[in-house]
C-alpha cells in the first residue's frame, strides 16, 4: 500500500524527480503474490460433525468467525484483482515498453540500487501520469488494501483471543 501512496503523490502533483524510484513504486503495485491458508484441521472438524465436540460456544463462534473475516479477505482480495486488471494492468501495458521497466525493477529490487545503464522514458511516465484511469487505479488499491489490513488486524485479534479461551479450556480441565 506504501508504494501506491507514493505513486498518487506524484498523480496529485508532487514532481517526479526520479523516474526509475517511480518505476519501483508503480510496480511494486502490479506485482501480485496469491496466498492460500491452511484451514484444513478445521474444514475437517466442520465437514466430520466433529465441531459439535468443542463444548465451549465461545471457542466455537471464535472459530467460525475467523473463517468469516476470511472470506471478506479473500472477497476484498478479489475485488482488488479485478481492479488492478482492469484499472492498472490495462492503460499499463498499452502505454509503456515493460521490458526496461521489469529490468529496473528487478535490479533494484535485487540490489538496492538503480542501474543506470537502463532507460526508462520520461515521455511515457508523463503519459501515465496523465492517465486518470491508471491513477483510479492507485486510488483503489489504497482503498481496497486499507480494508484487507483492518480486517488481517481484526483477525489477529479475535484469533488472539480465541487462543487464550482455548489455554483456558485445556488448563480447566
Amino acid at each position: 500500500m506504501n508504494s501506491a501512496q507514493v505513486a498518487l503523490e506524484h498523480f496529485n502533483g508532487k514532481p517526479v524527480e526520479n523516474v526509475q524510484m517511480f518505476n519501483y513504486h508503480t510496480f511494486n503495485v502490479g506485482i501480485w503474490q496469491e496466498f492460500q491458508r491452511n484451514n484444513n484441521t478445521f474444514l475437517e472438524l466442520i465437514n466430520s460433525g466433529n465441531f459439535t465436540l468443542i463444548s465451549n460456544d465461545s471457542i466455537k463462534n471464535g472459530l467460525l468467525n475467523l473463517d468469516l473475516i476470511y472470506k471478506t479477505i479473500i472477497s476484498n482480495r478479489e475485488h482488488l484483482r479485478n481492479d488492478l486488471e482492469q484499472y492498472f494492468y490495462n492503460p499499463w501495458f498499452e502505454t509503456v515498453d515493460l521490458d526496461p521497466l521489469a529490468q529496473s525493477f528487478v535490479f533494484y529490487a535485487d540490489n538496492g540500487e538503480f542501474d543506470q545503464t537502463i532507460s526508462l522514458s520520461r515521455q511515457e511516465l508523463d503519459m501515465l501520469l496523465s492517465n486518470k484511469v491508471f491513477k483510479n487505479g492507485f486510488v483503489l488499491s489504497v482503498f481496497t488494501n486499507s480494508l484487507i489490513i483492518d480486517h488481517y488486524k481484526r483477525m489477529k485479534d479475535l484469533n488472539k483471543k480465541v487462543v487464550e479461551l482455548i489455554n483456558k479450556e485445556i488448563t480447566k480441565g
